[in-house]
C-alpha cells in the first residue's frame, strides 16, 4: 500500500471513497502496529521460548536492551494514537461538508506532533532504569521469561495511566464507529450509478476495518486488567496474546487491501480529471 501511494500520484477521492488523510492515518496506524509486533518478538515472544534465559542471567540486557523495551512502549503508543486518528478522521469526513481538506490537514498535523511528543515522553524514562527478566508461570515452560523495565514493573501509577489510555482509545473507536454507522444508515437515498456503488463499497471496507480493530483491543484490555488484578489466569491470557496481535496487524491490512475499490483499478486506466487532491501531494502539503 505504501508502494501504491507513491506510484499513483492522482487518486479521485469522490470516486473511490478514500480521502488522502484517511489513507495516511491508516498507513501510519498499521506502520506502527507492525513495528510494535516486530519488537514484541525481542521482548516477549522469543524470550518465552527460553532462548534468551541465559542472556538475561548474564545481565546482558542491562546495556542496549533498555532501548528495545522503550521502543515497545513508543511504537505501541503511536499505534494507539493513530488508530484513534484513523477513526476520528472518518467521522470528520462524513460529518463535514466544507473545508474538509483544511480541517483534515490541521487535525493530522496537530495529532501527529502530539502523538510523537507524548509517546517519546512516556518511553524515555525506561532507558534510565535497569531491565528485568520476569519468570513466566504455567502454561509456559521452565525458563520462559518476559523482558520488561524496572520503571514499569510494579509502577501502579504508570500501569493505571496506560490502562486509562487504552480505555480512552477503545471508547473513541466504539463511539466513532457508531457515529459512522449511524451516518451511513441515514443516507437512505438509493445510489444506482457505478461511481456511487464504488463509493459505497469503499465506505463498507472502512467501516468493517474499524470493527476489526476493536476485537483485539478488548483482549489487550483484558490482559491489562488481569495484570492489575494479579489474576492467576494472567499467563494463560498472555499465551494467546501473540495470536491476537498478529490478527490485528495482518488481517486488517489484508482485508483493507483486498476489498477497497481503489486497489482494484486496472493499470493504465484513466483517472478522472476531477481530482480533489492527490495523495502524494497532500502527503507533503
Amino acid at each position: 500500500m505504501f508502494s501504491f501511494l507513491f506510484n499513483n500520484p492522482k487518486i479521485s477521492v469522490s470516486t473511490n471513497g478514500l480521502h488522502p488523510f484517511v489513507f495516511k492515518s491508516f498507513l501510519l496506524m498499521q506502520f506502527w502496529n507492525t513495528w510494535n509486533t516486530i519488537i514484541d518478538f525481542l521482548t516477549t515472544r522469543i524470550p518465552t521460548t527460553t532462548a534468551f534465559t541465559s542472556f538475561c542471567v548474564s545481565l546482558g540486557p542491562e546495556t542496549f536492551y533498555r532501548y528495545i523495551v522503550a521502543g515497545v512502549y513508543f511504537t505501541f503508543n503511536n499505534a494507539q494514537f493513530f488508530t484513534a486518528l484513523f477513526c476520528a478522521m472518518r467521522v470528520l469526513i462524513l460529518y463535514t461538508l466544507t473545508n474538509q481538506t483544511q480541517l483534515c490537514r490541521r487535525l493530522f498535523i496537530a495529532w501527529s506532533l502530539s502523538t510523537y511528543a507524548v509517546s517519546f515522553t512516556d518511553a524515555a524514562p525506561i532507558v534510565f532504569y535497569p531491565i528485568l527478566c520476569l519468570q513466566m508461570n504455567s502454561p509456559f515452560q521452565d525458563g520462559a521469561i518476559a523482558i520488561s523495565s524496572a520503571f514499569m514493573f510494579g509502577n501502579n501509577a504508570m500501569n493505571m495511566l496506560h490502562f486509562a489510555f487504552s480505555t480512552v482509545v477503545i471508547l473513541i473507536i466504539l463511539i466513532t464507529t457508531g457515529l459512522v454507522i449511524i451516518k451511513l444508515r441515514s443516507q437512505t437515498k438509493k445510489k444506482t450509478s457505478s461511481r456511487s456503488q464504488q463509493k459505497t463499497r469503499a465506505e463498507t471496507t472502512l467501516t468493517v476495518t474499524m470493527i476489526l480493530i476493536i476485537i483485539p483491543s478488548f483482549l489487550a484490555q483484558g490482559l491489562t486488567i488481569a495484570s492489575l488484578a494479579k489474576s492467576p489466569y494472567y499467563s494463560y491470557i498472555l499465551s494467546v496474546r501473540p495470536l491476537m496481535l498478529d490478527l490485528r496487524v495482518h488481517v486488517v491490512s489484508i482485508y483493507f487491501y483486498l476489498t477497497h475499490p481503489i486497489f482494484k483499478a486496472r493499470k493504465g486506466s484513466n483517472v478522472p480529471s476531477t481530482v480533489v487532491k492527490s495523495v502524494a501531494s497532500s502527503m507533503y502539503g
